[in-house]
């Protein structure tokens, strides 16, 4: 729903970021009118609530682990669909799925992944961000390079965060 009542009559494919709030959880975010209505015509609220789509902390989801060989570069993600995101991140070249695990709440999932990204990060020594030819893509602020390091599972990756005296919290 758009926050200010005179955005409305804002163009569909505008590139204006404006103040829209969710229908479903009520949370405000800005963003561009393109990306948002975007996201309705997708049938998802364009929401992190994941309502239409997407991630619900709520709701049974999945952490998950892949990697696109080409470009050599790890992700680490979740989603209350498995199915669907994996698709997703199949057109940026995420061919290879490591790890995936199952979590009955989304929340614990959430956490662990938040727990993880900040080892991975403080790990490596510098924030996640990933790029394929020098550009972003869907989840780039999840991703590394393979190069730098390399985890055959979730468990794998937690070792390694471990074995570093990283504190996953």
């Amino acid at each position: 729903m758009v926050v200010n009542e005179s955005d409305l009559a804002l163009p569909a494919k505008s590139m204006k970021r404006i103040p829209f709030r969710c229908p479903y959880c009520s949370m405000v975010k800005t963003v561009k009118v393109h990306a948002m209505t975007t996201a309705w015509d997708a049938g998802n609220s364009g929401c992190p609530c994941g309502s239409g789509g997407g991630f619900d902390p709520s709701k049974p989801s999945w952490l998950y682990l892949i990697n696109n060989p080409a470009a050599e570069i790890t992700q680490i993600g979740i989603t209350s669909n498995l199915k669907i995101r994996l698709s997703r991140h199949r057109s940026h070249g995420f061919t290879e799925v490591i790890d995936t695990e199952y979590y009955d709440i989304g929340k614990d999932a959430q956490r662990t992944e938040s727990a993880l990204k900040r080892a991975v990060s403080e790990h490596l020594g510098h924030p996640l961000s990933a790029r394929i030819a020098g550009r972003t893509f869907e989840g780039f602020t999840e991703a590394w390079s393979s190069r730098e390091l390399f985890a055959e599972s979730l468990r794998g990756l937690r070792a390694i965060v471990l074995q570093n005296d990283l504190v996953l919290v």
